[in-house]
């Protein structure tokens, strides 16, 4: 009679908890679908821009993904030369790079404009 009872009550222990995993994860990907739209309508790929990147820089790209600030959304692509790392943003509907600097610079500590 006791397993009877423990076994309902552990298949809705575990419905309830695949549940609430399952709306986690549904507001966790609402939160990214701006990321996935730009990069679906980007007209340069992420292999794109890190081509461009590593012919910017004369390096090897060591990391790589989407920068998000504000309203501009731009591929950001870490590139290692020698014994520096420079980070390279390149515009994903033109390919074109919009600038280079130290990737350990905060592109909001640059007072140049873009």
């Amino acid at each position: 009679m006791l397993r009877t009872k423990i076994l309902p009550a552990a298949m809705a222990a575990a419905v309830a908890v695949g549940a609430s995993g399952g709306a986690f994860a549904a507001t966790g990907e609402k939160g990214d679908a701006k990321d996935i739209a730009a990069v679906l309508n980007a007209k340069t790929s992420l292999a794109e821009a890190i081509a461009t990147a590593e012919r910017q820089v004369g390096g090897k790209a060591i990391d790589a993904g989407l920068e998000n600030e504000g309203s501009t959304m731009r591929f950001e692509v870490e590139v290692a030369k020698d014994k520096t790392v420079q980070r390279v943003l390149v515009d994903p509907q033109t390919g074109k790079v919009v600038k280079v600097m130290p990737a350990d610079t905060d592109e909001n500590d640059e007072h140049d404009e873009d």
